[in-house]
């Protein structure tokens, strides 16, 4: 319940803010990841767990919200507040993000073949954070593309800009997901302070807070492209 209750707020502040397009897109991914997560079996942090239910297991809460729909919110008030388009292209650079890396995770997890190290290319078993496959790569660009079709019937001239600038920044924010991955969630070194009572654990914690970077860093490099294109 406290994952629809976020889902309500970010999404009266996208629609509000960004319009019915962009409240789309987030609509698109909220339904398509909940639907492969829940057909597509997601991935288990604890496949040993007995006492919570694989549906329980695989239900995504608040925090994991926030995670993706954060920076799509903030530049969604940015295009508002500046009646910019650089930043509602951002904003469905976000969205393009958190769809690639949704994807890549769900689609690619379910007999992916070689899975390879991002960072060096060693093979790595099929679930590991910054590995990638040739099965989840495609998905991933899918999720993107899903996304940045939208902007083709948005009705402005430079709607095919944006299209690719999106589907670019999008997929490039899911590469930086996994390199992330690397670097945070599978680095012992990096420690989080998670007190006995939280509501999560230290990995799901450094997951939401690659999510959060990844989403952000493609709506700076969806700026960047609108800006040099």
């Amino acid at each position: 319940m406290s994952a629809i209750y976020t889902v309500i707020v970010i999404g009266t502040i996208v629609l509000g803010f960004g319009g019915w397009l962009l409240a789309i897109a987030l609509v698109l991914f909220f339904v398509s990841s909940s639907i492969f997560t829940h057909f597509g079996g997601g991935r288990i942090d604890d496949p040993n767990d007995t006492k919570t239910s694989l549906n329980e297991q695989k239900r995504r809460d608040s925090y994991q919200v926030w995670s993706n729909g954060f920076w799509v919110s903030v530049f969604a008030m940015m295009a508002f507040l500046f009646q910019s388009d650089l930043f509602l292209i951002a904003a469905f650079a976000s969205v393009a993000t958190a769809a690639s890396d949704t994807w890549a995770t769900e689609i690619g997890s379910r007999n992916p073949g070689i899975t390879k190290k991002i960072t060096n290319f060693e093979p790595v078993e099929p679930g590991t954070d910054g590995g990638v496959s040739f099965k989840g790569t495609l998905a991933a660009a899918a999720g993107s593309f899903t996304i940045a079709i939208l902007l083709l019937f948005s009705g402005n001239p430079d709607s095919v800009m944006f299209f690719w600038v999106v589907f670019l920044s999008g997929f490039l924010g899911c590469v930086a997901d996994s390199y992330f991955g690397v670097f945070i969630q599978t680095n012992e070194n990096v420690k989080l302070l998670v007190g006995p009572d939280s509501a999560f654990d230290e990995l799901t914690l450094k997951n939401n807070i690659v999510n959060w970077l990844a989403t952000g860093l493609s709506g700076l490099i969806a700026i960047v492209f609108t800006q040099l294109f």
